[in-house]
């Protein structure tokens, strides 16, 4: 921090191979009401000042406060920012198969962000079995359980004309995004995802960090065959690799 106080910038780097150059680490708005609202539109406001111009959001997050936190804190943040948000985490599990009901949503991201348009569109928790067939069994429990709601690799699926896909492609169109993506944290789902969809960015979470390496092991390379702008989520886990646990050492969380 010393660093940034004193006139030094956070390292950026080429948006894979677009002209962007956001900056190496992002924010990601998950649990940016964990404090307080106020609190949250504090740390948008002084991840800014630190020098940080990508920041991820998404109507999943915060109960749906991320949204309106993010975009009060980047009002005045200018065009020099990048923004990204996502579709998802609907309440009806057949609004995952409707146009009308994502086009809805991403209307009132941008209501809730209060901008015109983001620059990165994407389907969150994209491993979901709900985008991708009608019905698809345990849809009901997608909101919550995606571990349960996964989609098969060995079933066919219309991915390309996937509601979701046409949606985001006409956002673009529209002017509403310049990127559209694909988002989720099970690794193997989503590289067989991206084997098969045409997309401009690939956040894989929780499959990157200090701990985990899942990442590793096909999504790298994939996203450069395919290029793709690569994205890795959660990597300090939510926080909680910020915070001292030695009892871990000796009774690990099922999660490690």
């Amino acid at each position: 921090e010393r660093d940034f106080m004193s006139g030094h910038s956070l390292p950026v780097r080429k948006f894979g191979s677009f002209d962007e150059t956001p900056t190496v680490i992002g924010l990601g708005g998950a649990v940016l009401n964990q404090s307080s609202y106020s609190q949250g539109v504090a740390t948008v406001k002084r991840a800014l000042d630190l020098g940080v111009t990508y920041f991820d959001t998404s109507p999943g997050y915060c109960n749906n406060l991320s949204q309106p936190i993010m975009g009060e804190g980047l009002a005045n943040a200018g065009d020099d920012i990048m923004v990204a948000t996502k579709i998802g985490y609907f309440k009806n599990p057949a609004d995952y198969r409707s146009a009308r009901a994502i086009r809805e949503q991403i209307e009132d991201n941008l209501r809730l962000l209060a901008r015109k348009r983001v620059d990165v569109l994407q389907v969150h928790e994209a491993n979901w079995a709900a985008w991708w067939r009608d019905d698809p069994e345990g849809a009901t429990a997608c909101a919550t359980a995606c571990a349960t709601a996964d989609f098969s690799m060995d079933e066919t699926y219309n991915f390309t004309d996937s509601p979701a896909l046409t949606s985001l492609r006409e956002a673009k169109r529209n002017g509403l995004c310049d990127y559209l993506g694909i988002t989720g944290n099970r690794a193997a789902f989503m590289c067989h995802l991206l084997r098969n969809v045409s997309v401009d960015t690939f956040l894989l979470a929780f499959s990157y960090d200090p701990i985990i390496r899942n990442a590793e092991t096909e999504a790298f390379n994939l996203a450069g065959q395919k290029n793709v702008t690569l994205i890795l989520g959660a990597i300090f886990y939510g926080g909680r690799l910020t915070a001292v646990h030695p009892e871990w050492l000796d009774n690990p969380p099922e999660w490690m």
